[in-house]
């Protein structure tokens, strides 16, 4: 059911899945050794997943682990996931339901493209920045919630997601990477906190429905390029702090 490959003597990665099971929920263990990683492609087309719940031994889930697996449509991250390579879930077109924990460091591209259903995404509370690319091109996701313990959004995180209506920034939010936002043509309304002094270049560069754009209270500076081809804005909100 399950081909590995040794990394340690006592840790292995899974490098193919072989077996027929609609809901699979993936072992610690395997022959003696303790599963880490999920290797490239090793799920691949699989049309016979409909769920998968990993175990909390998976560090790194590598590129199109999972892509095309058509009929998957809820996928369990573990807690100690601190990795996702390229195109991990793309082309899941029945994925509903994901989590994202705290534990993840590093995010590929196009992780979730071409995932039709996957409107609302689970990220977990305790999570303190959001990877670079971690949603890029999920052009289904609708309603995101980030965190109010994330300090940091990372470069292109959601870029791309083109149907994604609102979305919250923490309060406490320092920074946000160039392109984090670019291509979000269905935001009408954002509002930028103070405490995000560290901005990237064109963070909402065309988001082509946004309408409303406020600065909090004590902002003293306005990101570069932030509103390139921003074409329906209509009210920005600018402090008197800003120099």
């Amino acid at each position: 059911m399950y081909d590995i490959q040794t990394i340690s003597g006592v840790t292995a990665k899974i490098t193919k899945y072989t077996g027929t099971e609609s809901e699979v929920v993936v072992p610690e263990k395997i022959n003696g050794y303790i599963i880490t990683e999920i290797s490239a492609s090793a799920f691949a087309k699989n049309e016979n997943i409909t769920s998968v719940t990993l175990p909390g031994t998976i560090e790194k889930i590598g590129s199109s682990a999972f892509s095309g697996c058509t009929k998957l449509n809820k996928a369990v991250l573990p807690e100690k996931l601190s990795e996702l390579g390229e195109s991990v879930f793309s082309g899941c077109v029945s994925l509903e339901s994901i989590n994202i924990p705290a534990s993840l460091l590093r995010s590929g591209k196009n992780n979730f493209a071409s995932c039709d259903l996957l409107k609302n995404i689970t990220i977990d509370e305790k999570i303190i920045s959001i990877p670079d690319n971690l949603f890029y091109g999920c052009s289904s996701l609708e309603n995101i919630t980030i965190p109010e313990k994330v300090a940091t959004i990372g470069a292109y995180a959601f870029f791309g997601c083109s149907s994604l209506k609102e979305v919250k920034l923490p309060e406490n939010l320092e920074s946000i990477n160039a392109y984090a936002f670019k291509g979000c043509s269905a935001i009408s309304e954002i509002t930028i906190p103070v405490s995000a002094v560290k901005t990237g270049t064109d963070i909402f560069t065309d988001c082509t429905a946004l309408e409303t754009v406020k600065f909090a209270e004590g902002t003293e500076t306005i990101p570069a390029n932030c509103l390139v081809n921003c074409k329906s804005v209509k009210n920005i909100v600018i402090p008197e702090t800003v120099t």
